[in-house]
């Protein structure tokens, strides 16, 4: 019964993001702020908009906050922004990774750079130049 009521609670919190998020990047509300608003602690509003985002709303962030994209071109950026953190993110750990044993399913360094070329391709943001 517990659970249930949890659950319904969480789906509650979903359904307020689209109330209280706004559209735009220049609108955007930061997390403590949405917090705040949810009544929850910040580590918990950031949970929500994860469910939310994996539930299928489209939820954009930075360092501003969050906010629902105005256009498409807005998502095609927050898209390959995302990509480039965890692509930097798996280069940088290289060296710790090297030093254990493999993980299973890991993506060779090769592989995520093609892949990185490949999604900016795909994002329509490729800079021959830059190679990002």
């Amino acid at each position: 019964m517990s659970e249930q009521r949890g659950n319904k609670h969480k789906e509650g919190m979903i359904e307020s993001l689209s109330r209280i998020i706004p559209k735009g990047k220049d609108n955007a509300i930061h997390q403590a702020e949405l917090a705040k608003r949810l009544n929850v602690s910040p580590d918990i509003a950031k949970k929500v908009v994860r469910l939310a985002r994996e539930s299928g709303e489209q939820i954009l962030s930075a360092g501003c906050g969050y906010w629902y994209a105005t256009n498409d071109e807005e998502k095609r950026a927050w898209c390959l922004s995302m990509r480039r953190q965890a692509l930097t993110r798996l280069v940088s750990s290289k060296s710790i990774r090297s030093s254990i044993s493999p993980i299973d399913g890991q993506m060779s360094l090769e592989e995520a750079i093609s892949e990185r070329v490949k999604d900016t391709l795909d994002l329509g943001g490729y800079d021959e130049q830059r190679k990002v």
